[in-house]
This record gives structure tokens, sequence and C-alpha cells, in this order.
């Protein structure tokens, strides 16, 4: 799967990076019944470790855009009304 913003990315990116990853969600539960993993979440977004993948990812539940199911795995969805 290619990635959206290139390889690297550096702090002024943060923005661009979340709002590539709010939009592979969207697209990523439009055709399938499950969330998408981290590493499928980092492949879209060029984010290399699952760890920059969590921070970003809960950087967007503290803004209210993303959430899970506690303790299941593939349950990552959008929040109602969800808007960047």
């Amino acid at each position: 799967m290619q990635h959206i913003y290139g390889k690297s990315h550096e702090p002024h990116d943060r923005q661009a990076v979340m709002d590539g990853i709010v939009t592979f969600i969207e697209a990523f539960r439009d055709s399938h019944v499950y969330g998408p993993s981290y590493q499928e979440i980092g492949a879209s977004v060029g984010l290399r470790s699952k760890s920059d993948v969590h921070r970003y990812v809960h950087m967007l539940r503290g803004r209210g855009l993303v959430q899970w199911d506690e303790g299941v795995h593939r349950t990552i969805r959008l929040t109602e009304g969800a808007s960047l």
C-alpha cells in the first residue's frame, strides 16, 4: 500500500499526518467491517514505527476524532461528527 505524504515527517507535518490518518480510517472503514491495524495506518501515511502511529492515534482520540473498544483489536473508528 502506498502512503500519502512521503517517507518522513517533520514536526511541521503533524497536522498533515493526522489528517491523513483520519482520511485513511474513514476510507478503510467504508470498505471493511473492521478497523485498520496500526501497521496499515502507518503504511498509509508513511510512518514506519507502530509507536509513532500509537502516539498519533492517541492525539486524535484526545481531540475527540477517533475511538475504539479497549482491549479489542481492529475497532478504531471515527467518532460521530468527527471533523478536522
